[in-house]
């Protein structure tokens, strides 16, 4: 478990394993904090060569990973818990020495704090499996629509990975315009595995212009907000975000980032799979169907993301091996695999 402290003139690291500790403190400087800036710059810059990639990601890595990594022994997972401007760096994407990403060797997960992951290892998980999908397809966006976010065009891709894991999982699927904020509110409770393929809008400043966006009359957008997501009763095994934005958001300090993945925590989702920036969507919902087969197979939920995004590194184009194209999606809270019994 690798737990950090931002703090204005230091931040502290904290290893934990099953027999050591190791606590290292890391000068906070500026050149700390134009570290993380260049590297998300860098995670969205995908026609920037592999090198120059490279070059912004490596000073994360020899920061925060290489004092706490690099003198333990064989170790299979990590469970990361943030803090500070780390909510926006995707580990799995910094590169260690020989140029290999760290999610070519581990499993990775992150969690909100301490207290909340050993409280996620301990606490008794519903067997509910059924799958719910939910992919809307929007119109042509209208003046409604870019006052809350431009370029919320439809999501064809976002549906074939409903229509997929509907026919992995088996469950129910609503796709078309008929996928509305009160469809959406009513039926979502019932699911231990829920899917949503759609857009998410972010605005720091506002809870209430954060969320999901859901088709409306008139070609125009009915916005579920983080407040409206937080006040639900949703006793889901896995919740997956496949949504832009939705790991991002205002980061308060001893309480980590307040996003729309936070919200649906708080609705009682013990596992979100989120986007910490603006994703492709087409690479996003490759992902996110071959992590859902992966998961079926009975993996660890972590080891099935990693799992699809080895995968799709394995497959891809020079140019998408880049992380914006599958770096962006991360797993937050329990790693554990899918439970079908109440233990």
């Amino acid at each position: 478990l690798l737990q950090y402290f931002w703090g204005d003139s230091a931040i502290i690291a904290f290893a934990v394993g099953k027999n050591r500790l190791d606590v290292r403190v890391i000068p906070h400087d500026a050149a700390v904090d134009q570290a993380i800036d260049s590297l998300r710059a860098a995670l969205t810059d995908w026609r920037r060569p592999p090198e120059a990639y490279s070059a912004a990601a490596a000073p994360l890595y020899s920061l925060f990973c290489a004092p706490l990594l690099e003198s333990t022994g064989q170790i299979k997972r990590l469970f990361i818990i943030p803090d500070g401007p780390l909510w926006a760096v995707p580990f799995e994407a910094l590169p260690a020495p020989g140029g290999r990403f760290l999610v070519q060797d581990y499993a990775i997960s992150y969690h909100w704090s301490g207290a909340l992951w050993w409280q996620a290892r301990n606490k008794v998980r519903s067997g509910n499996t059924a799958y719910g999908g939910f992919a809307p397809q929007y119109p042509a966006a209208s003046q409604p629509m870019a006052t809350l976010g431009a370029g919320l065009g439809d999501l064809p891709e976002a549906r074939a990975a409903v229509t997929a894991a509907t026919e992995a999982w088996g469950g129910q699927a609503w796709q078309g315009p008929a996928v509305d904020k009160a469809l959406f509110q009513r039926e979502a409770g019932r699911f231990g595995i829920l899917h949503l393929a759609m857009h998410g809008l972010l605005d720091p400043r506002d809870r209430t212009r954060t969320g999901l966006a859901f088709p409306a009359p008139g070609d125009s957008i009915r916005l579920l907000n983080t407040l409206e997501i937080s006040q639900m009763d949703l006793s889901t095994q896995l919740t997956i975000l496949s949504a832009c934005n939705t790991g991002s958001g205002k980061v308060y300090r001893g309480e980590g980032v307040m996003s729309l993945s936070r919200a649906f925590a708080l609705a009682g989702c013990p596992t979100i799979t989120a986007n910490l920036w603006e994703v492709p969507s087409r690479e996003t919902n490759d992902i996110t169907a071959t992590f859902l087969r992966f998961l079926k197979d009975g993996k660890s939920k972590d080891e099935a993301l990693r799992a699809a995004k080895l995968n799709f590194l394995q497959r891809a184009e020079a140019e998408r091996r880049h992380p914006f194209f599958w770096a962006g999606q991360v797993l937050v809270g329990s790693e554990e695999a899918v439970s079908r019994n109440f233990r």
